[in-house]
């Protein structure tokens, strides 16, 4: 996944024009608010390694997750980084059997944060 990211940053970075900036967010984990957050108790720690990194004994270790590449590639590429891990709340997904989408107030939020990143 980093080489791939590497790519694709690098590649919008050296196309934008002056004074154009290229965000990238890290992921949001929003298991806890579905359907599969409530069948697996588990299924949200297990999640927040995959983003964090971290360690679940006996289940999962990761010295890096996902949003740690995210943010390595960013840096070495230029471009900037809107975290939107931790930001979102139980009220801001759509929930339910939807494990990945937020809501109205949800996408309130991102926009928030993508303008509070490109705003410093």
């Amino acid at each position: 996944m980093a080489e791939r990211l590497t790519t694709i940053l690098g590649a919008l970075v050296d196309a934008a024009v002056r004074d154009t900036e290229v965000v990238v967010t890290t992921y949001y984990n929003p298991i806890g608010s579905c359907v599969l957050g409530q069948r697996n108790p588990a299924a949200p720690r297990i999640a927040d390694v995959g983003l964090e990194g971290g360690s679940i004994p006996g289940v999962l270790t990761l010295t890096a997750g996902l949003n740690d590449v995210i943010r390595e590639v960013a840096a070495g590429t230029g471009a900037q980084v809107a975290e939107l891990y931790g930001e979102l709340g139980p009220g801001q997904y759509i929930g339910g059997e939807d494990c990945l989408h937020p809501n109205a107030a949800g996408h309130v939020r991102i926009a928030e944060l993508l303008y509070a990143t490109l705003a410093h």
